[in-house]
């Protein structure tokens, strides 16, 4: 019938992202362009959200060394989850240092935490400390498991698709950066060889044919990444490397598998923040997106027909505090959407 449009559906027009200032989970009506509600948080900062495949549970990091002097005994280093249907708030999950990512088993029965370490400052001097793991948590009760030594920094987890796999993209620590992944298997939860990939990587997805996974070398400020690195996953081997922007932080993967983006956190310019949309077929980058200043992450609807990066505005200068969606048929962005002060982190409810 002429006029009527077919509804968007929830999973596509309702988003949650975490922000920094002061530390919440904001519901967003991307149709609308406005925040819903809000969800305070009593713990440290957002880094990571995963929502459970029934849809009936966000689990969200939260990361703080709430001591300057000293980690003391206030150290906020959990996991919290969020009923979907009542947005509140549940028992903190103890974790390790630092969690920074988190991913969700294909079954649902099982988030997995990224401990990234964490830092504090002693009488003047930064204090590095990580414990080296990921943490697994049952969903169904809750309970953090016996975390999985994996090596220093882990900074981004992903499952693969038939959730016998867990790839950590270790960063290593200031000064020392790593330039590994590491498969583990969640059947033995023994850690196979170390692939070799960029510096300091970040950010880890997987295709949804489960074949490749693109991995985004961050590097540190003193020593510069730029690329994200392709790992043949039946083989345990890295690819030539896809030169991309400044930083690369964040990426994710159109549901149909033919597109990755990239964000470029550009933190040693600070001036023109973009994407990169790398075309999966023939690993080749594509003329890069500008979009918000203060870029930090990147995730994709579940229909695929948007990208929507967070900019983020804890930089000299930088306005952010706004989502960015860019119109994947075309690679055009569209009107920016005002969110929450210093967003890090979102999700999507899963498609039905």
């Amino acid at each position: 019938m002429a006029g009527v449009f077919a509804p968007v559906p929830l999973s596509n027009r309702y988003a949650y992202v975490g922000i920094a200032n002061p530390p919440a989970i904001e519901r967003v009506d991307l149709v609308a362009g406005k925040v819903l509600d809000t969800i305070p948080l009593a713990g440290g900062i957002p880094w990571a959200i995963a929502i459970t495949p029934n849809g009936h549970t966000a689990y969200v990091t939260e990361s703080r060394f709430a001591s300057s002097n000293g980690p003391g005994s206030n150290r906020t280093d959990d996991v919290v989850p969020i009923d979907i249907a009542t947005d509140k708030v549940g028992a903190p999950i103890r974790v390790g240092l630092g969690p920074i990512s988190i991913a969700i088993s294909p079954d649902g029965r099982t988030a997995y935490v990224a401990n990234m370490g964490t830092s504090h400052t002693d009488r003047g001097r930064m204090v590095v400390a990580d414990d080296y793991t990921v943490t697994p948590i049952d969903t169904s009760t809750n309970r953090p498991g016996r975390s999985i030594y994996v090596g220093p920094g882990p900074g981004a987890v992903a499952v693969s698709p038939d959730g016998n796999t867990l790839y950590v993209a270790l960063t290593g620590t200031p000064g020392t950066p790593s330039y590994d992944v590491v498969p583990v298997d969640l059947r033995t939860r023994k850690i196979a060889r170390a692939i070799h990939v960029g510096v300091a990587p970040m950010a880890i997805a997987i295709t949804p044919d489960g074949k490749t996974a693109y991995v985004a070398d961050t590097g540190w400020p003193q020593i510069k990444g730029d690329t994200v690195t392709p790992i043949d996953i039946a083989t345990g081997r890295a690819g030539n490397p896809i030169r991309v922007g400044d930083a690369p932080f964040s990426i994710a993967i159109t549901p149909d598998g033919e597109t990755a983006y990239v964000v470029n956190n550009n933190y040693s310019r600070g001036t023109r923040f973009t994407v990169t949309p790398i075309d999966i077929a023939s690993n080749t980058p594509e003329k890069p997106i500008v979009v918000g200043m203060g870029a930090y992450f990147i995730t994709i609807s579940p229909d695929g027909h948007t990208a929507y990066v967070l900019n983020m505005a804890s930089f000299p200068n930088v306005a952010g505090n706004t989502m960015t969606p860019i119109d994947t048929r075309t690679n055009t962005t569209e009107p920016a959407i005002q969110v929450g002060s210093d967003p890090v982190s979102m999700a999507f409810l899963p498609s039905r």
